[in-house]
This record gives structure tokens, sequence and C-alpha cells, in this order.
């Protein structure tokens, strides 16, 4: 987790860098604060750049500038880089550049933006036990330094962030606590923010319900007593088709063979009763039980008509047999 975490961290210093690089210069100086300098000796002397006067206890914040004997400065051309790319060339190229081992000294480097001519970047080392005796004096004069400058350089060579690199100090810079704080304020106003609105969005709703509740509740037992009203119409359609005579009688056509005529049909939604004559003969109970129509098909043999040369009388009756 602390590797993630450090990788997260580096990745945000990039991407600040970075954008910091794509500020105009003159942006970028008209919003840093005018600080007081101090000058250090390199032994264990300070003093107020503008007055020559010794700074007094609990001084506050100043920019520290390092004499020209506590500096190795160096003109090198470099192609045009962002600031962590200089970075890790100058810490790679360090012992080739300086004259003293990259574990004994704190490197700096600056390169004119957009410039690619001979000389553009000034390189800058100082020895480590120098600046570490420079923090150790600042801290007990209660002077929080917010930049290690190079004095003879011509361009601002800050040793600061190297010092922090490596441990040597870990104040954060106040103005980006500064902004750190604002972002975090932002970040929590925003979720704060998503959050109200949601439950709001929630209160909304929850009211709209509300208010149509009676509606649906309406519309809803409109439903069921036309859901009941299709059932009985359903029912009703299904009892008329199975009363039905005209339907009887198409059967009853279908079943009696071509030289049969009925003399007595009878329906009462539920019982058929034919009596007539065929000259043909021929098992008519079979075939009424054979169409899935009816049940209990008899042959009465009641009422029968008078027997005439013109074919074989017959009685039948039957139940018809309910759909499910």
């Amino acid at each position: 987790m602390a590797t993630l975490l450090g990788w997260a961290r580096r990745g945000l210093d990039w991407w600040l860098t970075e954008l910091s690089e794509m500020v105009p210069d003159w942006v970028r100086q008209s919003l840093v604060r005018q600080r007081q300098t101090l000058i250090w000796d390199g032994r264990d002397g300070l003093k107020i750049a503008a007055t020559g006067l010794s700074p007094t206890q609990d001084f506050g914040q100043a920019d520290v500038c390092l004499p020209a004997s506590a500096c190795l400065l160096r003109k090198v051309s470099l192609p045009p880089m962002s600031r962590s790319d200089l970075d890790a060339m100058i810490a790679l190229e360090a012992e080739r550049l300086l004259p003293l081992p990259a574990d004994r000294m704190l490197i700096a480097a600056v390169q004119a933006r957009g410039e690619s001519q001979p000389g553009n970047a000034t390189v800058a080392g100082v020895s480590r036990e120098g600046i570490e005796g420079l923090l150790s004096l600042l801290r007990e004069r209660g002077i929080v330094p917010t930049a290690l400058l190079a004095e003879e350089a011509s361009v601002r060579v800050d040793f600061l962030p190297a010092a922090r690199s490596v441990g040597l100090f870990s104040s954060e810079p106040p103005t980006r606590l500064v902004w750190w704080s604002i972002a975090g304020f932002l970040i929590v106003l925003n979720l704060v923010t998503l959050v109200w609105r949601d439950v709001d969005k929630v209160d909304r709703l929850q009211s709209i319900v509300n208010e149509r509740r009676p509606l649906a509740m309406g519309a809803r037992r409109a439903a069921q007593r036309l859901e009941g009203r299709t059932l009985l119409v359903r029912a009703a359609i299904k009892r008329r088709r199975e009363s039905d005579p005209l339907v009887q009688l198409a059967i009853v056509s279908k079943v009696l063979p071509a030289d049969a005529w009925i003399q007595r049909f009878a329906w009462d939604g539920r019982t058929l009763r034919i009596a007539g004559y065929r000259r043909t003969s021929g098992d008519l109970v079979k075939a009424f039980r054979d169409t899935g129509r009816f049940e209990e098909v008899r042959n009465t043999g009641s009422e029968v008509q008078a027997a005439l040369p013109v074919g074989q009388p017959f009685d039948i009756t039957a139940r018809a047999r309910l759909s499910s």
C-alpha cells in the first residue's frame, strides 16, 4: 500500500509540475508573494538581505541564499524538456557534471523555457552536510525556508525540492498546503452536494408517488372491475356457444346419414333428443359418441314413431359434454 501511495503522490506531483510549466512566467511571478530574503554566510550567520541585520527569533518564512563558496555551478546545453525529465536526467548525470559523489551532494537544475541554444541549462550542486547544518540552524532560529537559492546563479536555482526529496526537509510549502486544503474542501463539498441532490430527488419522487397514490388506487380498482367483467363476458360467451341449438344441429347433421330425416329435435341446453327415420342401418349411438361432443348416448326406444316403409325409426338421447 505504501508503494502505491508513493506512486500516486509522484504521479500527482508530476501532473502539477506539468500544469505549472504551462503557466506563463509573468503570471507565476504575479502570484508569488514577496518574501524576506536571508543570506547565509556558510557557517552559522544569517542576515536579512534588505537591511543587513540578523533575523529575530521566530522570523517566519523566508528565502535563503547560499554563498558562492558553498555552491558549484555549471552551464550545460540540453534540449527542451519537462521539469520531471530534467530532474531524472540530472540525477543520472550528476557525477559526470559535478566533481562530487552523488550521495554527498544535492543537485538542482533549471532550464530556460523553450530555448535550445548553448548553455541554456544551469546545474548546481551543494554539499549535503552543509545543507543539513543550514536547516538545523534555521530550525533553531524558528525560520521556515521557502527556497534555498544559489546566490551567484543568474537564474533561480532552488535546492529545497532536492532536500525535501531526500528527507532533509519535510515541511510542505504553505502555498501547497493551502491548495491541498482547498482541493480537499472542494472534494468534500462535491460529495455533500451529490448526496444532497440524491436525497432531494428521492424526496421529490416520494412526494409525487404520494400525490398520485389515490389516482393509482382508482386505476387499479377500475382495472380489477374490468377484469371481472371480462371474465363474466367470456363465461357468457362460452355458455352461449355450448348451448346454441344451431351448433348441435350442425353436429347432428354431420353424424346422421344422408338418407335420414328428423321428425323431432329437442335441445334444452344440456340434453339432446332426436327422433326420425333412416333408410340405411348403422350404429348411431357409436357415431354420436365418436364425435367427442356427447356423453351418455343411448337409443331410448321410447315414443317410437310408427313404422313406415320409407325407413327405420330411431330415437337417440345424449348429454352434451362440457368443455373444460
